[in-house]
């Protein structure tokens, strides 16, 4: 089994600080002077798209968290579920598409759309106070775990072996095995040869 690449870890734990950063410093700046360091109701919190339905009850505050929550909760599914699939087959390059084209387009920018659009309705939601940001993020995270999961615990997976991957990735087995094919074509490698290079290799 390989271990995950150090760049990928170092990415987390730059994005991580910068972003556990920039919380402390808006937290500095603003807590004692912002109301959208409040908590709970309150009459200064309207309804996102409302200039005068104010947000002063519990059942109203409650409502407001819902629907910050469910909105997050959508987006990151959606983002969960449909990216693996739109980057390793919709819109990669390096293997033939094995859907109708026209559906595949339909699809990907569907999904674009949908994502756009919850993920500004989220914004609209979680700007209107803090409390309502953390219930939001606190579901996303939630979501994308359990989705994450499902994914990498899935059983299938258990029963692949990594160079069989490889094989079919690269279809060896469709290569051409004459050596006047070889030098008809101007291969500077021998199919033996090609394969010999991509197993002795290491892929990530």
């Amino acid at each position: 089994m390989r271990k995950i690449k150090s760049g990928v870890t170092t990415a987390i734990a730059l994005s991580g600080s910068w972003l556990f950063g920039q919380i402390l410093i808006l937290i500095i700046l603003n807590v004692q002077r912002s109301s959208y360091f409040a908590f709970g109701p309150s009459p200064l919190l309207n309804m996102p798209f409302t200039s005068d339905l104010a947000i002063d009850t519990w059942t109203k505050w409650s409502f407001l968290v819902f629907l910050s929550m469910v909105s997050s909760v959508v987006s990151v599914y959606n983002s969960a579920m449909l990216q693996p699939w739109i980057e390793s087959v919709a819109l990669n390059p390096e293997i033939k598409l094995p859907h109708d084209k026209f559906q595949t387009l339909i699809m990907v920018n569907l999904s674009w759309s949908i994502q756009m659009g919850t993920s500004a309705i989220t914004f609209v939601y979680t700007s209107t106070q803090v409390d309502i940001a953390i219930f939001s993020a606190i579901s996303a995270m939630l979501v994308y775990y359990v989705c994450s999961w499902q994914i990498i615990n899935d059983t299938d997976r258990d029963r692949l072996d990594s160079n069989d991957n490889t094989e079919n990735i690269f279809q060896l087995d469709d290569l051409p095995s004459a050596e006047a094919d070889d030098e008809e074509d101007g291969l500077l490698l021998s199919p033996k040869q090609l394969r010999d290079v991509i197993e002795t290799h290491t892929f990530v």
